[in-house]
């Protein structure tokens, strides 16, 4: 009886924050950073970014400003409308590049790595109040938690990012905005079955242990 009770609060100790994981979907915030085309205009890049706040994903790596720390990048694919588009109506990338997120803070961090599938730079508004807003979808996500547990294979996520009012700053044959703030949503990733194997792995250790334990105090 007391091996089962062992086995029941271990199991639900270590379920409990899996099944919060898969409630909802994950949000990330970031505001700041720079937004800075290549040389050719064919490729957008965010660096200088910072991450504010973290939702949905599980204590201890949920955080709001100040408690959050850390960065959001991305690189994105090469334009598919043509060149010079990226300070008139919309511009559109290919798939690729590259979105990245790096928590330093809570829970000791996390990363998260992801690719494109699309993504669209729009101008909105005129003269001086005019800006920008970039949307891209997120696929073949890797999550990596600092307890070490690791999530493939999260698609379906979504950033949405605006920058600040104003247009676009010339540097050499490149263009410069600054960018305000924006999230990042993805599904809220299932753990896959290697890790559950691991899961079950640590419980039966639980139980031999437990086993030998009761067996020596008889």
């Amino acid at each position: 009886m007391k091996l089962t009770r062992c086995l029941v609060w271990a199991a639900l100790a270590l379920c409990m924050p899996l099944a919060a994981l898969a409630d909802s979907n994950v949000t990330f915030t970031n505001a700041d950073g720079i937004f800075k085309s290549s040389n050719g205009q064919t490729v957008l890049n965010l660096s200088g970014s910072a991450l504010t706040d973290v939702s949905n994903l599980m204590a201890p790596y949920d955080c709001s400003s100040p408690v959050c720390s850390g960065t959001v990048s991305l690189s994105t694919g090469t334009i598919t409308s043509p060149p010079g588009s990226l300070t008139t109506g919309m511009a559109t990338f290919g798939s690729g590049g590259s979105f990245n997120v790096n928590s330093t803070g809570a829970g000791g961090g996390f990363t998260f790595a992801g690719t494109f599938s699309s993504e669209t730079w729009t101008k909105n508004g005129s003269g001086p109040s005019v800006f920008w807003v970039f949307v891209g979808n997120i696929q073949s996500g890797t999550l990596t938690l600092g307890n070490g547990m690791v999530f493939h294979n999260i698609n379906a996520g979504t950033i949405d990012l605006t920058t600040v009012g104003g247009h676009a700053t010339p540097v050499g044959s490149e263009l410069k905005w600054t960018d305000s703030q924006g999230t990042t949503n993805f599904p809220s990733p299932v753990p896959e079955p290697s890790t559950l194997a691991l899961f079950g792995s640590g419980l039966i250790a639980v139980g031999m242990l437990t086993k030998h334990r009761l067996s020596a105090a008889e």
